[in-house]
């Protein structure tokens, strides 16, 4: 490992990176690899005298849970069980010499969560739901990729940790379709408001906490 600064630091002001990325360690100078200074330094080498911009993209995640429901009574019933999230960012940044980073993060998550059915069959039901959420980090990945005159550089897979715990609220409409005896296939839309962590990590749950939410889970009445 070296560690120093750029001497291209200058240069360097107007390009972006995911936090946990080694292009991030790089633009930080504080300690980074021979391989994403190499790669860093002659990008932003290229560029010079041209316009460099920065495009963050934050990918729509899809929740997997496997839940539990206890009828409270013939409408209400109380639900909670375990949920996987993948949140997935892409950062582009340069001019026509660029680098792109892909952010991966995955989550485990025990919601509780009421929900009232508005209509059950004996193969269907439907149903408002509304309830928090909290959520943990369980590993991550950073990737960062280069195109440089052309030619495609790989540059390192750096692992990502974040620390916090996430708690959010949430109101949906769901839709479930009976499998066999107590098994239902639930799809569930809805709006989620992620409360803010102080979290360092750009992901959806920090720059879009108000958004569109999509779970999919087997749930199991009791």
């Amino acid at each position: 490992m070296a560690s120093g600064s750029l001497s291209s630091q200058s240069s360097a002001i107007n390009y972006g990176a995911l936090p946990g990325s080694d292009i991030a360690t790089s633009l930080n100078a504080l300690s980074y690899s021979d391989l994403a200074y190499r790669n860093f330094s002659s990008l932003v080498t290229s560029n010079l005298g041209s316009e460099v911009s920065t495009h963050t993209t934050h990918r729509q995640p899809v929740r997997f849970a496997i839940e539990a429901e206890l009828m409270l009574n013939k409408r209400l019933g109380l639900v909670s069980g375990l949920c996987y999230t993948r949140l997935v960012s892409d950062l582009t940044s340069g001019g026509e010499n660029y680098y792109h980073t892909v952010q991966k993060l995955d989550y485990l998550g025990i919601p509780l969560r009421l929900n009232w059915h508005l209509l059950d069959s004996r193969n269907f039901t439907f149903f408002a739901g509304f309830g928090a959420m909290v959520e943990k980090c369980i590993g991550g990945s950073a990737m960062t990729s280069y195109s440089l005159y052309g030619q495609s550089l790989e540059g390192e897979k750096l692992q990502v940790m974040d620390q916090p715990l996430v708690f959010s609220l949430d109101t949906s409409l769901g839709l479930g379709v009976g499998l066999w005896h107590s098994a239902t296939l639930v799809i569930e839309p809805g709006l989620s408001w992620h409360i803010p962590d102080g979290s360092t990590l750009r992901n959806i749950y920090r720059d879009r906490p108000l958004n569109f939410s999509l779970s999919i889970a087997l749930r199991f009445s009791l």
